[in-house]
């Protein structure tokens, strides 16, 4: 029996607001995300659990600035492996004569010169902080979003990645 998409993904969110809040390993990180929107990234805990990222990215032909707010919660009782999940928004911006383009599920179409669009994002992903010795986060995620652009034009894109992170603080 198959469980639909939508009903898995509503009780990992459910699951995750019940859940006990983590205490956050770290302050501040700064790092490089790849897959369909690679860039920069940043992250910082504001609270014990709540966290910004940041993220300057490039894709084939534009970029695009995010901003998240991130719920973090303990994973699977395992020291330094954390979920988090949340959403945000971004600003895109294309620059070439591609009509369409799909990579790791960004697909946008229609783009023309220095067409702009904006973008509701949500993001579910798993991090992995290794030992105070070493500070390193690893995460994996899917920035899943919907974006507007000129002319009525509307795109969804899943946009996972793989990320590292160098610790700050």
């Amino acid at each position: 029996m198959r469980i639909p998409k939508i009903l898995f993904f509503g009780a990992v969110l459910t699951g995750c607001w019940l859940a006990t809040p983590a205490v956050a390993q770290y302050t501040t990180s700064v790092g490089a995300r790849v897959g369909g929107t690679s860039g920069v990234t940043l992250k910082h805990f504001y609270k014990p659990s709540l966290a910004f990222e940041g993220i300057v990215g490039g894709f084939a032909n534009g970029m695009s600035l995010t901003g998240l707010v991130q719920k973090t919660l303990p994973a699977f009782d395992t020291p330094g492996l954390s979920w988090y999940y949340g959403g945000g928004a971004h600003l895109a911006f294309y620059n070439d004569e591609r009509l369409y383009y799909n990579r790791f599920g960004r697909e946008l179409g229609d783009r023309r010169n220095t067409a702009a669009g904006v973008g509701i994002n949500g993001i579910l992903g798993l991090e992995y902080r290794l030992s105070d010795n070493l500070p390193l986060s690893f995460s994996m995620d899917v920035k899943p979003f919907v974006e507007f652009g000129p002319e009525g034009y509307a795109g969804f894109a899943l946009d996972p990645s793989l990320a590292i992170r160098f610790i700050l603080r």
